[in-house]
């Protein structure tokens, strides 16, 4: 399953300092968190926001307490200096899985958008 996870500035960040400009150590240590999960391919996306503190991970992970366990293991997390929300995603367009929304046809189809996958197709 996919999550999002939203990055802002937590309780210990400096304030007035870009993430990038916050303890070098912590946000060396964050960057090798996000890398080992990128390499296990449970980080799909990620990076910073370029007009504010802050950021996006795409999340792969086996349900929302994986995902939660990932990002809370983050040391700048772990420290403050990052806080996050968490977000479970119901994808119609996956480049990363190939699939995407395709209409139906059929109007009582389209109105079952909120069915997990129903309208999924390769892309």
């Amino acid at each position: 399953m996919r999550y999002v996870a939203v990055l802002g500035a937590g309780p210990n960040a400096v304030p007035g300092r870009p993430v990038h400009e916050q303890d070098p150590a912590i946000m060396r240590a964050h960057l090798e968190h996000m890398r080992r999960h990128y390499e296990e391919g449970s980080v799909l996306f990620g990076g910073p926001f370029r007009s504010s503190f802050g950021g996006i991970a795409l999340i792969e992970a086996g349900d929302l307490a994986a995902a939660r366990a990932i990002v809370e293991a983050d040391p700048a997390v772990a420290r403050g200096i990052i806080a996050f929300d968490l977000h479970g995603v119901r994808p119609y367009f996956d480049a990363f899985a190939g699939l995407a929304w395709a209409p139906s046809g059929n109007d009582a189809v389209e109105a079952a958008l909120q069915v997990p996958g129903a309208l999924m197709r390769p892309a």
